[in-house]
């Protein structure tokens, strides 16, 4: 592909080369000619110099005169246009400047007008407040005598905090508030209910305090004359108890006598009078209660009804700030309408005045304009018959001139068809090579890996040879997606197909590994490739020289399953089983990462570079291993992790290939990083059901990936392999390849030993 785009590139170049040097000759060759034929006609006008002199010396100043006119028309219109447009932008200037002030002037009073709504509401509702707080105030003083009164419902007096505050502190936009109690009026009324139900209120407590029960149970007047009448009795009682004891001479004591009558009468007094105090109190209480809970209720409904005055208000103050809108927005329409107006007037008479200038101008135009016909016509009918015998004269050799042109043009053809056949001869020698190139990967692909119902009825040998590479689809070139590949010459795209397609190959036996990314939408799309490329593998190499260990911990061997075939043959072809656990995963990595050691050690030594020139000369060839493995990194431990980035970078000289699918939004492990696998394989992406090949060249093209055949043909197929691996497997050795030569036969000795040859080691 590389040298047909080079090729292509390079053909392109010459046809636009050969093309540019031919025009570029003809060019110039014109170029002379058109010299030679302007000096003819120099020569042709100076001969006719005397006769146009005066010739052009009349059209001159026929000319001068009708430029100077028609300068002089143009002068007066453009003049003329500026006046009418600096008339008219002055008008329209004055009617904008007035409709910008009016706007400016009625958005001003606008504003003015709505602030006045709203501090007008805000003095409303400021006095509605005050007015309540004033109310409340009086209220918690009437509150803390009943609480001082042992009241129990003297709390419930006035609303707590969050009761008598409303949801929102007014903003101008209304508060809704769905009342609780009996139906309130609507819009004024509610305010003048308010105002009606605080003097309610305030009336209400008056009476409280004005109850008789009350000034009875609690006036300090009262519980005074409880306790001063009892005393004053006591003293009278004593006095008159104390005087007839006195008259009488009586022996008895008469100051014990009158003090016990007078201590008997205190106490019975004073336990009477607050006795009686104690029954007034519990009346009072009793009727205070009744009284502060009707009371409550009214405040509550207070509450509300302030809270809906403020909705009411607020409602009241939008619908006047909406009308002031409305109304500002018909003012400024009725004067938007005017100045319309306006501005089509002017622009009317702006039109009818540039109409009228143009009608006159054109009519000035034509005139001037005959004026310049009538005068050509005179100077035409008098110099140009002597001028035209002159032109004929010029144009006989003017001809003979264009005559000698043309013969160099037809030179100038056939170097070019001469250039250009070169090109076509080299341009088909590269499309032809490239097509036998092509076509014998081809004849490498059919004959190495034929349809898999050929491989599987056993029409098709198996390959006795390793193949130069693996395949894992075909690619789709085309000739117009190379530059220059299709040439505007139809006949240069005749050389070879323009559409074809190709066998994708992995390298082998130097590189035979494979790198898939995707995602877990697509994973089984991924593991799909890899069992077609596995297959590919097993049924392209020779029979025995592919070995298996299978990794899938996410589909658990569910597309793999198949290759366990392999086993019922012969046990080393695939591994046991198919790994899924992290443990058994790198276990069967060490095993592989040992397997390389020993072919470093035991085949390649320090004598081949590969296993792959090790098997050139051995008679018993070292199998090829592929690690196949599905949705990396899923339970891959570091150390898993590692061994697989060794494998990927030193498996290819001793033969082990890891072919692998990669999920792509899984976190890698802890120091590992995908470039260390990538830079070894083969790199395939899967995005949204489409392959491409990670290569400069090839990711240029379509790319449709191998397909696994059905099940019945892939069993057919597996045991196939597997039976020809046997076979393989037995190798013989003819005898004189490990018999001593002739010569040395009955020379040797047995007395120490006895060495019998079993077979060659090794490859030599």
């Amino acid at each position: 592909m590389t040298t047909l785009r080079k090729e292509a590139a390079q053909r392109a170049k010459l046809e636009k080369a050969i093309e540019t040097k031919f025009h570029e000759e003809s060019a110039q060759l014109n170029v002379d000619t058109e010299k030679k034929l302007q000096a003819i006609k120099d020569r042709c006008t100076t001969q006719i110099v005397s006769l146009n002199a005066d010739f052009e010396k009349d059209k001159k100043r026929l000319e001068g005169q009708v430029q100077a006119q028609q300068a002089t028309l143009d002068k007066q219109k453009k003049e003329r246009e500026e006046q009418i447009l600096r008339e008219w932008e002055e008008v329209e200037k004055e009617k904008t400047d007035d409709l910008e002030f009016e706007a400016l002037s009625a958005g001003e009073s606008l504003n003015q007008q709505k602030e006045d709504a709203e501090r007008k509401t805000s003095r409303l509702i400021e006095s509605l407040d005050q007015t309540i707080e004033q109310l409340d105030n009086d209220l918690k003083k009437f509150q803390d005598k009943l609480v001082q009164w042992n009241v129990a419902t003297a709390s419930s007096l006035l609303p707590t905090a969050q009761e008598n505050t409303p949801d929102e502190e007014f903003t101008g936009d209304s508060v809704h508030v769905e009342p609780t109690g009996p139906s309130l009026p609507e819009g004024k009324e509610l305010i003048e209910y308010l105002k009606t139900l605080i003097e309610e209120l305030k009336n209400d407590a008056k009476a409280m305090r004005a109850l008789p029960s009350v000034r009875w149970a609690f006036s300090d007047g009262v519980t005074a004359s409880i306790i001063i009448t009892p005393c004053i009795l006591a003293g009278l009682l004593a006095a008159a108890v104390a005087v007839p004891l006195t008259m009488s001479e009586s022996d008895l004591p008469i100051t014990i006598i009158a003090v016990i009558t007078g201590l008997v009468t205190l106490l019975g007094g004073l336990s009477g009078g607050f006795f009686w105090q104690s029954g007034k109190k519990k009346m009072a209480r009793t009727e205070l209660e009744t009284r502060v809970k009707e009371f409550s209720e009214k405040r509550q409904l207070l509450t509300l009804c302030h809270t809906g005055c403020l909705d009411v208000i607020a409602e009241k103050l939008e619908r006047d700030k909406h009308k002031l809108d409305k109304r500002h927005e018909r003012d400024m329409e009725k004067k938007h309408g005017g100045h319309a107006a306006g501005s089509a007037s002017a622009g009317s008479k702006k039109e009818v005045a540039v109409a009228t200038l143009q009608e006159k101008y054109e009519a000035g135009c034509n005139v001037i304009k005959d004026k310049r016909a009538r005068g050509l016509a005179v100077l035409d009918e008098t110099y140009p018959p002597k001028i035209k015998a002159i032109e004929a004269k010029g144009r006989e050799k003017i001809d003979a001139i264009k005559a000698d042109c043309e013969e160099k043009q037809k030179q100038f053809a056939g170097a070019k068809d001469k250039r250009w056949q070169e090109m076509t001869d080299r341009w088909r020698s590269t499309r032809e090579q490239t097509d036998r190139i092509f076509s014998a990967a081809n004849v490498i692909d059919s004959q190495s890996f034929p349809a898999w119902e050929v491989l599987s009825d056993g029409s098709a040998q198996l390959p006795e040879t390793t193949p130069p590479g693996i395949r894992f689809g075909h690619l789709d070139l085309s000739m117009k997606s190379i530059d220059g590949g299709l040439s505007q010459h139809a006949s240069l795209n005749s050389f070879g197909p323009s559409e074809w397609q190709q066998p994708a190959f992995i390298p082998c036996p130097d590189q035979a590994a494979l790198l898939i990314k995707s995602t877990p939408e697509e994973k089984e799309a991924a593991s799909s490739l890899l069992q077609a490329v596995m297959l590919r593998i097993a049924s392209g190499l020779p029979p025995g020289q592919s070995r298996f260990t299978i990794i899938d911990p996410l589909g658990l061997g569910k597309q793999f399953a198949g290759f366990m075939h392999l086993a019922d043959h012969d046990e080393l072809l695939v591994s046991s089983r198919i790994w899924t656990e992290p443990g058994q995963i790198d276990k069967q990595l060490e095993l592989i990462t040992e397997q390389m050691e020993m072919v470093i050690q035991k085949y390649l030594r320090n004598e081949y570079r590969t296993i792959g020139e090790y098997n050139a000369e051995a008679e018993v060839p070292e199998p090829y291993r592929f690690v196949a493995i599905a949705n990396f990194p899923a339970n891959f431990t570091e150390t898993a992790a590692r061994r697989l980035a060794s494998i990927a970078s030193s498996g290819a000289r001793c033969g082990v290939f890891p072919i692998l699918s990669v999920d792509t939004t899984q976190t890698l492990p802890s120091g590992f990083t995908l470039s260390d696998i990538e830079s070894n394989t083969t790199n395939l992406t899967l995005k949204g059901g489409t392959f491409t090949w990670v290569d400069p060249e090839f990711s240029k093209w379509p790319l449709h990936p191998e397909t696994s055949p059905e099940d019945k043909v892939f069993t057919q197929i597996i045991n196939r392999v597997g039976q020809a691996a046997v076979a393989a497997k037995r190798v013989e050795v003819p005898f004189d390849r490990v018999a001593p030569p002739e010569d040395k036969w009955w020379t040797g000795d047995t007395s120490k030993e006895i060495n019998v040859p079993l077979g060659p080691a090794g490859a030599r």
